[in-house]
């Protein structure tokens, strides 16, 4: 794996590359000949691609794998000789860190984030999901849906129930639609997967796309088709 090497006293910033499975103790030893700090006085910190602290490797024995180190992460050595002047001028280790909000950080061009999108092309299950984010996640889909709405399936079978909840879920992307159908053809109780939305009789509860109904004055009836795209 490729990682970047910084040093909290000299100007470095390098990339390397190291075994996973490679110990700290080992790695330390080959640190040693870049920067110039005895092993005994490294404290190694290791940085994912956006800045944020993943593990201070305190534990010579354990791997790099060990810690979550992945593809060019960044390793920070930490310089902690006390009778390095420099090194108890520059070290900012207990110093606050710089945090940028998600907003922010979009803004910005030189990102590891805006250089994976324009190089690295998306798996399709990446793409499925951001195109369902997308769409899902437009409001103007469910600003006419509220809670207590009788509504009526947009297909063939014409099913009927009453909205039970609107909003996001843990099991999937997007905004959904809870519903209690007027026969018992549902899934649920309006519990998925452990999480509960809502509550219904067991076997009335169902989960639909806000774009699958549409809400009015809709008297019970009953039907027998399900879709595909209903959970």
């Amino acid at each position: 794996m490729w990682l970047e090497i910084t040093h909290s006293v000299i100007e470095l910033r390098t990339e390397k590359q190291y075994d996973p499975a490679i110990t700290i103790d080992n790695l330390k030893s080959k640190l040693y000949s870049i920067v110039g700090t005895s092993p005994s006085h490294m404290r190694l910190e290791l940085y994912d691609q956006y800045g944020a602290l993943v593990a201070t490797m305190t534990d010579d024995s354990r791997t790099l794998e060990s810690y979550g180190a992945l593809n060019h992460m960044r390793v920070h050595v930490v310089d902690t000789d006390p009778s390095n002047k420099m090194a108890a001028l520059t070290d900012v280790s207990s110093v606050q860190k710089y945090t940028i909000s998600e907003e922010d950080y979009d803004k910005k061009e030189d990102t590891f984030r805006k250089w994976k999108q324009r190089n690295i092309a998306p798996t399709d299950a990446e793409q499925k999901k951001e195109e369902e984010e997308k769409f899902y996640s437009n409001k103007e889909l469910i600003s006419s849906i509220k809670v207590g709405d009788r509504f009526e399936k947009l297909d063939e079978t014409k099913a009927r129930g009453e909205v039970k909840y609107v909003g996001k879920t843990q099991f999937s992307a997007g905004y959904w639609v809870g519903v209690q159908y007027d026969e018992p053809l549902g899934k649920h109780n309006g519990t998925v997967k452990g999480a509960k939305y809502f509550e219904c009789t067991s076997g009335y509860g169902m989960f639909l796309r806000p774009d699958k109904i549409q809400t009015g004055n809709y008297p019970e009836v009953g039907f027998d088709d399900l879709e595909e795209d209903e959970i």
